[in-house]
């Protein structure tokens, strides 16, 4: 909906990739044309090669997912807000997995009307089932997304499962910290691994390559562990990702594929 009512039939839409596959499907639902922009081999933002996109004579969107799924990477503030200062066009930046960083784009608001930030609920607070988010933006932008707005989007329940949530912000740092903590010490653990090359996340997930990751995702699920394989996406034809669960899910995880590696060899 809100990149109906934000770009128009044959825009560009500058959007890096591999990150969530939805941005571009609905750039085409809405018959924009997704322009993509690859990260970098190490998986991280190609800011140059953005900057270069939204330039673009038909761009009036640039979507950027960060931290990114399913790679983990964020763009630095700095870097965001010359990409803002350098384009009319308006800037996305989905922040679903933001809770799981030390960095926000909130800051950036007040200088630069052209940003656009959007926040759920579904990741960090684990409450994906009330299908939650928020978005914030400068007043004039907010104004025009809300009269395309549905006006029956948000039930009764869903909302005051939202309310009850935010009373309860010292848990749910609590729980953050702890995710963290562990997607770190998962992070550590796959970087000793042989043959794994393990890339550093700022959010709740790992994004890891392994010589034949369809093998090693069977072997996996031959243990009892499922994680995402994500070697359909562009430039991801080695690579798994693993989400960050409890503890003894983790150590689960570790174990599995400590011995699905040597029996894949």
């Amino acid at each position: 909906l809100l990149l109906g009512v934000i770009s128009a039939p044959g825009v560009d839409v500058v959007i890096p990739s591999p990150s969530f596959s939805l941005y571009e499907m609905y750039t085409r639902v809405f018959s924009g044309n997704p322009v993509s922009v690859p990260l970098t081999p190490d998986y991280q933002f190609d800011v140059p090669a953005i900057q270069k996109a939204i330039r673009g004579r038909r761009v009036r969107l640039a979507i950027l997912c960060s931290p990114n799924n399913p790679t983990g990477c964020s763009i630095a503030n700095e870097a965001l807000a010359d990409l803002l200062s350098g384009t009319n066009a308006l800037i996305m930046v989905d922040e679903a997995y933001g809770e799981f960083h030390t960095q926000s784009a909130v800051g950036l608001l007040p200088k630069h009307p052209n940003l656009i930030i959007l926040r759920t609920f579904s990741k960090a607070f684990g409450a994906a089932g009330v299908r939650i988010g928020y978005l914030m933006a400068h007043p004039d932008v907010r104004n025009e997304i809300i009269k395309g707005k549905i006006p029956f989007d948000i039930n009764v329940f869903s909302h005051t499962a939202a309310l009850a949530i935010l009373k309860h912000k010292d848990i749910l740092e609590e729980r953050i910290a702890f995710i963290c903590a562990e997607r770190d010490r998962v992070y550590r653990a796959l970087s000793a691994m042989p043959g794994i090359s393990a890339y550093s996340s700022d959010a709740n997930l790992i994004l890891f390559e392994v010589g034949d990751p369809l093998r090693v995702f069977s072997g996996l699920i031959e243990k009892g562990v499922l994680i995402r394989n994500v070697t359909s996406y562009p430039m991801l034809g080695k690579a798994l990702r693993v989400s960050i669960g409890t503890q003894a899910e983790n150590n689960t995880f570790l174990s599995a594929l400590t011995d699905t590696l040597k029996e894949v060899g």
